[in-house]
Formats: structure tokens, sequence, C-alpha cells
């Protein structure tokens, strides 16, 4: 069933093709395929002899990429019909919309993922930031060749986090299409030992931060994420299961249990009573920017995710590493790889202080 997004999609592309002129619409059939509407002269064979309100089938499924290519489609036969040169030899001698450029792949790429997973917040965040963003470093209208693939590479730096990730999808891409082109060696040695270290926040920082922020609900927020660690999106899918203990229920690697790092820091922030901002996002990477944002617009030094970062590097040495990495939701090796180099002269002197107690 096409989502209300697609359907909205569609109806924003028949307003600007009436605002332009062309009388063609583009419409949804089964709830599934694009066909463009239009009054036609009556087809080859017909047994009508004026023009009548007719459908062209586009072959494309229901899909955003999809909507964009039907708009240009419609734009081609509203300037036939407008010019005389309307011809139905131009519409059926072939598949309409063949998948010869690069956005009629993407279209059909798109359709093939969905329909092998349910579209959920974390799923359409993947294809939001792992797909569609390098999909659109293509030329939608160019053939989808090698030479096309490696040209949208060599925009990215190598050995970078965006490198790495425009390799994957393109290579995604590459496979489906059966384009022979082995795009591993642009992949580069991006990986966790490569990116750039945070400036972690002391403790003080952090509390200087939270005394200064005016709202109640933010409070509460920025409360959470640095008692727990959280990730920004999850603060709005967590609640208290058996307090201070934090379930958080949904996110990018689900359900998971937490504890505070600083065992009074949930009575020193009142977290115990839920306050949420209204926030809206359909997806994790919207409420993450709305957070992003709030810490902006409340003049906070650091961002959201510093204060997760400040809770990974003082876990170690306190919680087993398996637990550390349990409670914030991935691998005890990702945890190591990311958070161990991170560890600066104050935390080696909080350890050693530790030991000699």
């Amino acid at each position: 069933m096409a989502s209300p997004s697609i359907k909205g999609a569609i109806a924003q592309s028949n307003g600007r093709l009436k605002r332009d002129g062309y009388r063609v619409a583009i419409v949804l059939v089964r709830d599934q395929y694009l066909y463009l509407q239009a009054t036609l002269p009556p087809a080859p064979g017909s047994h009508k002899n004026k023009p009548y309100q007719q459908r062209v089938s586009l072959q494309l499924p229901a899909t955003s990429e999809a909507v964009k290519i039907a708009e240009k489609r419609a734009r081609e036969l509203g300037y036939q019909l407008q010019s005389a040169e309307f011809a139905w030899e131009k519409w059926r001698s072939v598949p309409t919309a063949p998948a010869t450029n690069t956005a009629d792949w993407i279209a059909r790429f798109e359709a093939d993922y969905w329909a092998r997973r349910s579209k959920t917040p974390k799923s359409e965040t993947t294809w939001a930031i792992d797909y569609a963003g390098p999909f659109r470093r293509l030329e939608p209208y160019q053939p989808l060749t090698a030479a096309n693939l490696l040209a949208a590479i060599k925009q990215t730096v190598p050995d970078t986090r965006a490198r790495r990730r425009v390799c994957l999808a393109l290579s995604a891409l590459a496979r489906f299409a059966n384009l022979p082109i082995d795009l591993a060696p642009y992949k580069g040695n991006y990986g966790p030992a490569s990116a750039v270290p945070r400036s972690i926040p002391s403790d003080a920082a952090i509390i200087a931060a939270w005394e200064s922020i005016k709202s109640e609900e933010w409070r509460w927020v920025f409360g959470v994420l640095a008692a727990y660690g959280l990730r920004p999106h999850e603060v709005f899918a967590c609640q208290f299961d058996r307090y201070p203990r934090l379930r958080v229920l949904a996110g990018k690697t689900g359900p998971r249990l937490v504890y505070p790092l600083q065992p009074e820091w949930p009575d020193r922030f009142g977290l115990k009573a839920r306050r949420l901002p209204h926030c809206s996002g359909r997806r994790n990477a919207d409420l993450g920017h709305r957070v992003t944002q709030a810490f902006r617009r409340m003049g906070i030094s650091f961002a959201p995710y510093d204060l997760r970062h400040a809770w990974a590097v003082r876990a170690i040495g306190k919680f087993d590493l398996s637990i550390a990495a349990a409670m914030m939701g991935h691998s005890s090796i990702i945890h190591a790889r990311t958070y161990q180099r991170w560890l600066g002269a104050s935390d080696l002197d909080r350890a050693w202080k530790d030991l000699k107690r």
C-alpha cells in the first residue's frame, strides 16, 4: 500500500503540472503503480473516433524516486499534446520509462528494497542516510555506467565515512543493475580508529550546562542523555521500569536496559517524572536533529552525542566491557575500538585513584 508521503508527492507533482499548464496527471493504480492520465486521441484499433480520457502505463512502482520520473514523463506527454506531436507509437512501441537511466534504476532498486523489509522509523532512516543520500550524487537522467559511478565516488574525500558510505550504496546499485564493476578498491580505510576524537565534556561542564537550561522539558532531555548515555532520538522512546533503571523501548539497535553511570544524577536532574518537549519527526534521524537544534538554540557548547561519548568513556573501568556495551546498545568490539582510544590523562588519573582505594 502506498504511503501517505507517496500520495502527497503525487499531489504536489500534479499541482506543479496544472500550474504550468500541462493537462496531464499522475495517477496511482492498484495502490502500487504510477500511470499518466490525459485526454488522448483514440489508440490504433480503437472503435472511438474522438479524444477521451485515457491512461498510459509508465511501468513504475509507487516510490518517491519514481514520482519524480513520472512528473518528467508527464511534461513530455503534455508538451507533445500541446505541440500536436503526440503519437501512440512513441508511448507503445517500447515499454514506457525503461530502466536505462540512473533515476529509473534507483526507482526499481528502492521498490525492491521495500519489498524485502517493512517500513519502520529505523529502516526509513537507513534508506535515507545509507542509500538515498549517496544516490543523490548521481546524475538522475544520465545512463547508469561504471564511469558515472566512479565520478560520483571521486567527489568524496578518500578514507572518510562519506567515501565508504557512497561506495557501499553504489556497489549495491551496480549489483542490482548487473553492472560489472568492482568498487571495493575505492572504499578506503575508514573505520572507528580513523574517526576524529571528540572533545568529551567534564562532569562539571555537564552540570553547568544543565543548570543553564530554562525549559523543564529540555532539562529532562539533557539529564537523561547525560545520566544514561542514550542516542539523542532514544530519549523519546524510553521509560523507567524500576527507577533509576531505564528501559529503551526502541531505537537504532532495539530495546535495552540502562543504569546511570553517576548514581546521584537521576535525582539531581529530577528525572523520575518524565517530561518531554513536543517534537515531530517520524524517523530517528529527524528526532535526533530536533535535539541537536535545541542544544544549539540553548547555547550549549557541546553536541548531544558528546554526552553519550562522555558516558561511554567514563564507563571504562566502572563496568565490565560487555555490560557497558550492552547498555549502550552495540557490540563489545565496537565499544572497545571506539572509546578506549579516547581515554585522556584525567581518565587514567581517575582509574589510578580508584585502584589505590
